[in-house]
This record gives structure tokens, sequence and C-alpha cells, in this order.
């Protein structure tokens, strides 16, 4: 696996949903934890597909690895 990069935009090479854009945001200030943002956009405006939300950097680093994913990150 990669590694997972937070406030950066990625597409999903292999895993589910393969094609698909996915964007790490810290949201410490308001849950405490991360927000793993999927959208079939690469558009910012549009990035609203589905999300997950994680409690800490351990849990985002196991999210991760349990769904398998191979992320290009772009930025």
């Amino acid at each position: 696996m990669n590694e997972v990069k937070i406030g950066k935009f990625g597409r999903i090479l292999d895993g589910d949903p393969k094609g698909w854009y996915v964007f790490v945001q810290d949201d410490k200030e308001n849950t405490g934890g991360f927000l793993v943002l999927l959208s079939a956009s690469s558009e910012p405006a549009d990035f609203r597909g589905f999300d997950d939300w994680v409690e800490n950097a351990e849990s985002l680093q196991s999210y991760f690895l349990s769904k398998k994913r191979q992320i290009h990150w772009l930025n």
C-alpha cells in the first residue's frame, strides 16, 4: 500500500471504486478524526460522492489497508 496523503486528491487505480477520486480531510477540529471523501469527479467543487469517517491516523491506515486500494496521489 502506498502512503495515505492528507489534504491531497488521489485517483483509485485498483480497488473499489476503481477510477474514482479520493480526498482525505483532516477533521480533528470538528469530529476528532478524518473524513475520506470519494467522488466520480475530480473537480473539487463537484466532490460530493460518498464519505467515511475514521477516528485517528492509525485507523486511517487500517481503513486503506482493508479497502486494498492503490491510490495515485495527484498533488
